[in-house]
C-alpha cells in the first residue's frame, strides 16, 4: 500500500474503476447525462472521506480521466489542473496515462506542464 491506508485503495480502485465501466455503458446507451451525474456524485462522495490534498487530488484526477474519455476535454483539463495542484505527484503519471491521450496537444493541457 506504500504507506497508504487500505481504504484508499478500496475506495479509489474497487469503487471508481467499476463506476467508470458503468458510466461507459450508460454513454453507449445514450445516457451520457446519467453517466456524468453518477461520476460527479461519486467524486463528491469520495472527496468527503478524507480532505487531504493528496486524496482529493486523486479523486479529482479520476474525474478528469472520466471527462477526457467522455469527450469533455475542457472539463477534463480544468479538473486535471486542480488534481495536479493538489497532488503534484500525479504529474509524471498523467503525462503517460492513456485515459488522457485525447487532451495531448491541446493548449490548456500543455499549459499544465509548462512550468
Amino acid at each position: 500500500q506504500k504507506g497508504q491506508p487500505v481504504w484508499r485503495s478500496v475506495a479509489g480502485n474497487e469503487c471508481t474503476h467499476p463506476a467508470m465501466h458503468l458510466a461507459e455503458a450508460y454513454m453507449k446507451c445514450g445516457q451520457a447525462d446519467r453517466a456524468a451525474k453518477m461520476m460527479e456524485s461519486l467524486a463528491a462522495d469520495l472527496a468527503q472521506l478524507d480532505d487531504s490534498p493528496r486524496w482529493v487530488g486523486v479523486v479529482r484526477y479520476n474525474l478528469a480521466c472520466y471527462l477526457a474519455l467522455a469527450g469533455d476535454k475542457n472539463g477534463a483539463i480544468e479538473i486535471l489542473g486542480d488534481a495536479l495542484r493538489l497532488h503534484p505527484g500525479l504529474t509524471e503519471w498523467s503525462r503517460q496515462d492513456t485515459d488522457l491521450v485525447s487532451l495531448h496537444g491541446l493548449p490548456g493541457y500543455e499549459r499544465l506542464y509548462a512550468s
